[in-house]
């Protein structure tokens, strides 16, 4: 199965959604994580396309 680029798995086997920023002077944060609170890597995928679009 092919992971989408949002997704990152934690050392714990969480899947976490990961967003991007684009860099900016005044932001130090350069990407948002949101816990997804799955370990199932098809709920994750899914989980990812719905809040990627």
């Amino acid at each position: 199965m092919m992971q989408s680029s949002y997704l990152s798995l934690s050392r714990h086997g969480v899947y976490y959604f990961r967003w991007p920023i684009p860099p900016s002077y005044e932001q130090k944060r350069t990407s948002v994580r949101i816990s997804l609170r799955t370990r199932c890597p098809h709920r994750a995928g899914d989980l990812a396309r719905f809040l990627a679009s």
